[in-house]
């Protein structure tokens, strides 16, 4: 089981209901997390739920406030090759998250879910220390309503690219993570293995 904290930065693409462009959004946001998850032979699973803390949504010249929120996701993973020294490992993950934005005191709601497909590959040294570089690619709406309009979205990169350490200490490890490129995104957690 573990907590982590997150924030990412997306640059979702926006389309009114008749197909035509609504413009785009920035959306940064910070979230908190706990997960449970199993390892059964090659196989992992997971499972995490936690809130929006906060965040800013900039759409056309205006800065709207996420206010805090829900977020869950799945995942299921496998190791192709390797245990410690070195390793490959693909996953697949549904997510979602709801919260509200606010400008103005006129509050309306934001919706997203996404699949992502991810593979990380790495390697364990001095019997502690895994760094590992990962890819996702991602699909998935956004659903915005802006001026009483419902807008559908998707994110304007669809994948990220970034490096990563995992730091066992006995039944603990603790982890960060960064991805400076597509969805952009930093997160750090703590795990406790039972």
């Amino acid at each position: 089981m573990g907590a982590n904290f997150g924030w990412s930065r997306s640059i979702i693409l926006f389309q009114d209901s008749d197909g035509n462009s609504a413009g785009d959004a920035t959306i940064r946001q910070r979230a908190v997390t706990a997960s449970l998850a199993r390892r059964y032979g090659h196989y992992g699973y997971q499972f995490s739920a936690g809130g929006l803390i906060d965040g800013t949504l900039e759409h056309e010249g205006l800065t709207y406030d996420v206010n805090p929120g829900w977020l869950v996701s799945a995942q299921i993973s496998r190791q192709w090759f390797g245990g410690d020294n070195p390793f490959l490992t693909g996953g697949l993950s549904l997510g979602a998250s709801g919260t509200q934005t606010k400008l103005n005191g006129v509050e309306t709601s934001l919706f997203a879910a996404d699949l992502r497909l991810s593979i990380m590959v790495g390697d364990t040294f001095f019997d502690f220390w895994t760094p590992y570089a990962a890819v996702r690619g991602f699909i998935g709406p956004v659903v915005w309503q802006a001026a009483g309009e419902d807008l559908l979205g998707g994110d304007q990169s669809k994948f990220a690219l970034g490096l990563g350490s995992l730091f066992r200490l006995s039944d603990f490890s603790v982890s960060v993570y960064g991805a400076p490129v597509g969805e952009r995104s930093f997160g750090a957690g703590i795990n406790y293995s039972f």
